[in-house]
């Protein structure tokens, strides 16, 4: 058991619990179960914490580990090339070479269009050519309905609901390591 668990112990004790269970119907006892909730909040975010910083550890250390590899081969990759381009050329119509441990070839990639000016490629464009996204504005509907009364068609207005919250302020204590 840690030392905050202790002072909190210590600060708020388990109430007692009467022979039908234990109830939270006193202010001590919420105190308690508050106590508990921020107590369990602040473990579950240094958990949170550490497994970032591990894994932040682990794919910086990754990273180190796998450079030389990357290096290899990228290395490989470039002397294959032009030994590929001789013996593709040798074997005529193929575009790879087939090898026990692999293939090396080239493939051909498709043409991609690239739009460099958006105003000017919709301008010169036909409609046919040009997609518009059409979407509800929700602000604007909600504003309109609060000033014309009126629901239009195909939306519908979901009122709030009140919803439990507990916000739980645990002791602001660094355990000592």
């Amino acid at each position: 058991m840690s030392n905050i668990e202790l002072i909190e112990d210590d600060l708020f004790p388990m109430p007692e619990a009467n022979g039908e269970g234990f109830h939270i119907d006193s202010v001590e006892k919420a105190e308690w179960a508050l106590s508990k909730i921020a107590f369990a909040e602040k473990r579950i975010l240094d958990r949170e914490m550490m497994a970032d910083a591990l894994i932040y550890r682990i794919k910086e250390r990754l990273g180190d580990i796998t450079k030389q590899d990357r290096d290899t081969v990228e290395n490989m990759k470039a002397m294959l090339h032009p030994w590929a381009e001789v013996e593709i050329t040798k074997q005529g119509k193929t575009k790879h070479v087939k090898l026990l441990g692999g293939e090396v070839g080239f493939r051909q990639s498709p043409a991609r269009l690239e739009v460099i000016d958006t105003d000017a490629a919709l301008s010169s464009l036909p409609e046919s050519c040009i997609r518009i996204k059409k979407e509800v504005d929700k602000t604007a509907t909600k504003k309109l309905i609060e000033t014309t009364g009126e629901l239009p068609d195909g939306v519908e207005l979901v009122p709030g609901e009140v919803k439990f919250y507990v916000e739980a302020k645990g002791l602001q204590i660094e355990e000592k390591k």
